[in-house]
């Protein structure tokens, strides 16, 4: 798997993802031809409301339509690993960082032995 990281600005990956991002898009490696039409209707559905907001308290808030998730949030020091944890249930998710600049942010992670890559901006 390619993985591109990009900082910009001299940041720190961890400056960079502090803030608000808002959901673009969510793209499943091998998805039926059938399939397609309801994840773009799903897309549009989430780029209505969903934001994922990571504060520089290492604490995040992941807003989607009808539910919420918050928990803490921890960033490798080579900004390509984004760890989470839920405050709920303490469930744990690692994620690869694909992209990650001051507009965009790209995360990918195993699911079911297909990759999912979801993007916010």
């Amino acid at each position: 798997m390619l993985m591109f990281v990009l900082v910009s600005c001299g940041k720190k990956p961890k400056d960079l993802l502090a803030k608000k991002w808002k959901f673009e898009s969510r793209e499943l490696s091998g998805i039926p031809e059938s399939k397609k039409k309801d994840l773009e209707e799903m897309n549009a559905e989430m780029r209505k409301s969903t934001t994922f907001e990571f504060k520089s308290d290492g604490t995040y808030e992941f807003v989607m339509p009808g539910s919420t998730e918050k928990g803490q949030w921890t960033i490798s020091d080579d900004g390509k690993t984004l760890k989470t944890k839920e405050g709920k249930d303490g469930k744990e998710e690692s994620n690869t960082i694909e992209e990650l600049s001051a507009s965009k942010l790209m995360l990918s992670k195993e699911q079911e032995g297909k990759v999912v890559k979801i993007s916010f901006n």
